[in-house]
């Protein structure tokens, strides 16, 4: 069978013709709609490029739930991030929280034994009721997840060198400040409300998730997708590089 449009012989089950975009009228497609998936039938750049000149309808896809079956699942011509990425994005956060911690910390120390008196009140301040420094850290923290997700790139170091960027379900574009802070909002309070039970069943929600969404994502519109990773230290500069433009 060959495409309607332009006459191209199309790939087998090919939802749309992969020369020109028009949706292909065959028994595959009909087939391939019912399971609710898209196989990898047309190169991915050249796909994508087709749903940015609006040859392919995004909404065709987005209206299609992805096969848990697949490893590639996709969303709009973008793969899903799979959990197993999404927990090392989170666990590389971790790690450079701490280790930023850490820093910040060992310099307040270094700076209170050697700069006199009121160095060190302030580092018997902190040591005594810990107050100041729990305060800084969790606006720093927080500060690290709105800015960095809420950015242009959607991603926060953790996320770079995982390769998962977090992008809007229709537009595939930043979330933005406003919706970075509401999800990271929502995410805590499920956890503060719920003892810590729904945080944890919101952390493994895209295990079963059909568009590998947790509870957060699903409250703002966001997407966790597939990006290419980058090294530690192009993340960090990407971060630093990041803050001196803002």
């Amino acid at each position: 069978m060959h495409c309607s449009n332009c006459g191209e012989e199309p790939i087998s089950d090919a939802i749309f013709c992969a020369n020109c975009g028009s949706r292909l009228v065959q028994a595959g497609v009909s087939a391939a709609s019912d399971h609710g998936f898209v196989e990898e039938t047309i190169d991915r750049s050249k796909l994508n490029n087709l749903i940015a000149e609006e040859k392919i309808p995004y909404e065709t896809f987005a209206s299609l739930p992805v096969n848990n079956e697949f490893s590639k699942q996709q969303f709009g011509g973008y793969e899903l991030a799979s959990w197993g990425l999404r927990a090392k994005g989170y666990l590389l956060d971790g790690l450079i929280l701490a280790l930023a911690y850490t820093a910040i910390y060992i310099v307040i120390t270094i700076l209170g034994f050697i700069g006199g008196s009121i160095y060190i009140g302030l580092i018997f301040l902190f040591y005594l009721f810990g107050l100041l420094l729990d305060l800084f850290f969790i606006v720093f923290g927080i500060f690290y997840q709105v800015f960095s997700i809420g950015g242009k790139f959607g991603q926060t170091p953790g996320m770079m060198i995982a390769g998962v960027r977090i992008v809007d379900k229709q537009s595939r574009e930043s979330i933005g400040y406003g919706r970075a802070f509401l999800r990271l909002l929502v995410a805590g309070a499920i956890g503060t409300f719920t003892l810590g039970l729904g945080a944890i069943a919101d952390y493994f929600l895209p295990l079963w998730d059909e568009q590998r969404q947790t509870i957060h994502d699903k409250a703002v519109g966001s997407l966790a997708i597939v990006e290419a990773p980058i090294p530690f230290g192009d993340a960090i500069s990407k971060f630093v590089g990041a803050l001196r433009r803002n």
